[in-house]
């Protein structure tokens, strides 16, 4: 069973880092590429992620260039190398653009501005709001029934 499904997160493209290749070790005779890219959320305060994507075919596929708006799906893997623990955000799906807007806001995708209310549809009437009483917290009442 997967635990990690749904990860995702859309932002633009602030740092396109340099194209990494080497000679695979498990397959010789064969190379290996790795891209990484930096993402700014559109948060109300906004995260920078390094994530990067493996293989050639997936890095021209994706076609990511500077300032792209895109939503990336991922999974996170953490390794240990001398007592420290090194955290990486794998690519797996890049799309471009705004995720469809009837999904519910997810991280890094547009939030209501600092100060502004979202809009959760109708206002509910006043009568649904908390009943009011005279008891101000930490007062005792002389009829109260519990047991402390």
């Amino acid at each position: 069973m997967n635990e990690m499904n749904n990860n995702s997160i859309t932002g633009k493209i602030t740092h396109v880092l340099e194209l990494q290749s080497g000679d695979s070790r498990k397959r010789p005779g064969e190379k290996w590429y790795k891209q990484e890219y930096v993402l700014e959320t559109f948060s109300e305060w906004p995260r920078q992620v390094c994530f990067q994507l493996w293989g050639e075919d997936r890095i021209k596929q994706a076609n990511i260039q500077m300032d792209d708006v895109v939503t990336v799906q991922f999974e996170l893997s953490s390794r240990e190398y001398n007592g420290r623990w090194y955290t990486n955000v794998d690519g797996r799906f890049v799309t471009k653009g705004m995720p469809e807007q009837n999904n519910a806001p997810g991280y890094g995708q547009p939030q209501p501005g600092y100060g502004q209310q979202p809009n959760f549809g109708p206002q509910a009437p006043a009568s649904n709001s908390m009943p009011q009483t005279d008891n101000q917290f930490g007062q005792s009442q002389e009829s109260d029934d519990l047991p402390f």
